[in-house]
């Protein structure tokens, strides 16, 4: 299993509305990270002084983790249900080739991804998060979530109880039409 820089996930952005989320979250040997629109959640060694703390990419304590988002809670309501698709990562391949040639052509080059014409995505979160389910050996899911009004994710889940999370972008293909599209199915 290749590890992954959990703090990739972490939201960047200067302006956040959410400082919290600029770190990950130890607990339990798992480290938690999200920008809210990516999660991860991986068995990793930490220091034990930041047991149950949210910790920034350099190392500082920003908050107890009582007040980080209830990860296990999200992944539980968006994620594992009897209408779980399944999906190969060989699917993705063409899609993740082409996006990877043209985005190198063009720095402001950006791609929707459609799931089985469910769920969109943008590509960019699509590659970063395909890669990073394919380092830690997830399986990978479509989900419906029929209780959350038919809300779409995509998952990934090993048996080490690490689980990645993509939320669906609410997006329509056709109010769009110059945007480069990729359909999946």
């Amino acid at each position: 299993m290749k590890k992954i820089n959990i703090y990739n996930f972490c939201d960047k952005s200067k302006s956040s509305i959410r400082p919290i989320l600029k770190g990950a979250y130890c607990n339990n040997g798992f480290i938690t990270a999200t920008d809210g629109y990516i999660a991860f959640k991986v068995r990793e060694k930490y220091p034990s002084e930041n047991e149950d703390k949210v910790v920034s990419k350099n190392g500082e304590i920003i908050a107890d983790g009582s007040k980080y988002i209830d990860m296990d809670d999200i992944f539980a309501k968006y994620s594992i249900n009897g209408d779980d698709i399944l999906l190969s990562y060989d699917m993705f391949d063409e899609a993740l080739i082409d996006y990877d040639n043209r985005a190198k052509k063009d720095k402001d080059f950006w791609a929707i991804c459609f799931i089985n014409k469910k769920a969109y995505y943008l590509m960019s979160h699509v590659k970063k998060f395909i890669n990073a389910c394919k380092a830690r050996n997830m399986s990978l899911y479509l989900s419906t979530n029929k209780m959350y009004n038919n809300y779409i994710c995509l998952y990934g889940k090993n048996d080490d109880g690490e689980m990645g999370l993509l939320v669906q972008m609410i997006v329509n293909k056709e109010l769009y039409p110059h945007i480069t599209t990729y359909d999946i199915d």
